[in-house]
């Protein structure tokens, strides 16, 4: 499980690193970090999500 959320952690930091290299700032910057953060937690939530349930 904190290998998933680091490896996350780590393609959000990539993806943030190089759109910033591309020369994008600011709210637009902001708005596709926060999509693609919800797309890569949701992701994590449909394959981990019953990860250590207990019952």
């Amino acid at each position: 499980m904190a290998g998933a959320l680091m490896t996350t952690h780590r393609a959000l930091v990539s993806h943030v690193r190089g759109r910033v290299l591309a020369g994008l700032r600011g709210d637009r910057l902001a708005e596709e970090y926060r999509a693609q953060a919800r797309r890569a937690f949701a992701r994590l939530e449909r394959g981990l999500g019953d990860y250590a349930v207990k019952r």
